[in-house]
């Protein structure tokens, strides 16, 4: 079975691949994000949390990556 740990790893090695950023930039982020989404936008972005979720509001994640 899947522990918490295994889980937090993966949403880590999520945010890292889909923001192109180095392991630790991704680890930071989820730390402060507690969400693969507003991490990878983070991570990408260089932006806060509260930014993240603001760029997110009603727009696919895919389009803010990719501006």
């Amino acid at each position: 079975p899947a522990t918490n740990e295994k889980l937090r790893n993966r949403a880590v090695r999520m945010a890292q691949l889909a923001a192109n950023v180095p392991g630790h930039i991704a680890v930071q982020a989820m730390r402060d994000a507690g969400s693969v989404r507003i991490a990878t936008i983070m991570a990408r972005r260089g932006v806060s949390a509260v930014e993240a979720r603001r760029l997110l509001e009603g727009r696919p994640l895919r389009e803010i990556l990719d501006q």
